[in-house]
């Protein structure tokens, strides 16, 4: 009996251990996401399209801790539930980012039509994303979520084309060479196919949260310019989780 509440004690540990990490580096995530919506909307604004600036650090920052996000989420939704699991992460965030424009003495407050197209864009950002996101890759691989999540900038470009603003050849290359890239090394092997287990239903709710993430970056671009990168995130993600 003590061994096996020692081994409960333990387990449990574990497991609070891989939480406080997941929010500890989403909350990171979370601050360099902004911090990139930001130099997105600057970008918009028509600052230089070709200089390689702090803006596409962060985007790389961003890239890099995203990846590590699948190992380490694939743990918890092993003892939490995915709702359970985004919820708790958002709501956090949320609590973080608010903090944080408090801090720069930004005004909290918001009236009812500045919430209300924020809040639709956390419901799908947050809400619907997270959603998909967190079942789809409970139900399938680490590896094999990555890759899917990678088509984000694929369905990203074609919203940008029904748009009247249809990616160049250059950009269509480099969106497939990156693509191929994070398969190749994902996959661990350019001869052999090593991307097999999970659940079609999962690559499915995978597909589809990159394609609802791929119509939240394209359609959040004029609030944050409007409201700025942190307002429009904090609320979005306070909104989402709520749901949640």
């Amino acid at each position: 009996r003590r061994s096996s509440d020692l081994f409960g004690a333990v387990k449990a540990g574990r497991v609070a251990g891989n939480l406080v990490a997941s929010l500890a580096r989403f909350a990171i995530c979370v601050k360099l996401h902004g911090c990139c919506m930001f130099f997105q909307g600057s970008r918009l604004q028509g600052k230089s399209k070709s200089t390689f600036g702090q803006g596409d650090l962060l985007l790389i920052s961003v890239a890099v801790i995203w990846g590590i996000n699948f190992p380490i989420s694939k743990l918890v939704l092993g003892v939490l539930d995915p709702v359970v699991f985004s919820a708790v992460r958002y709501l956090s965030g949320a609590l973080v980012l608010m903090a944080i424009l408090a801090l720069h003495g930004d005004r909290l407050r918001i009236g009812w039509r500045q919430f209300w197209p924020l809040a639709g864009l956390g419901f799908l950002g947050i809400t619907v994303f997270q959603g998909l996101w967190a079942y789809g890759l409970d139900l399938t691989t680490a590896p094999k979520a990555a890759v899917l999540v990678s088509t984000a900038p694929v369905f990203g470009a074609i919203l940008a084309g029904f748009q009247g603003n249809w990616p160049s050849l250059r950009s269509w290359a480099g969106i497939m060479v990156s693509f191929a890239a994070v398969s190749v090394v994902i996959n661990g092997s350019i001869t052999e196919f090593n991307l097999a287990g999970g659940t079609f239903r999962g690559d499915l709710l995978m597909i589809g949260g990159s394609m609802v993430w791929a119509i939240y970056t394209g359609v959040s671009g004029p609030y944050v310019q409007k409201y700025g990168a942190l307002k429009v995130m904090a609320w979005g993600m306070l909104s989402g989780a709520l749901v949640l």
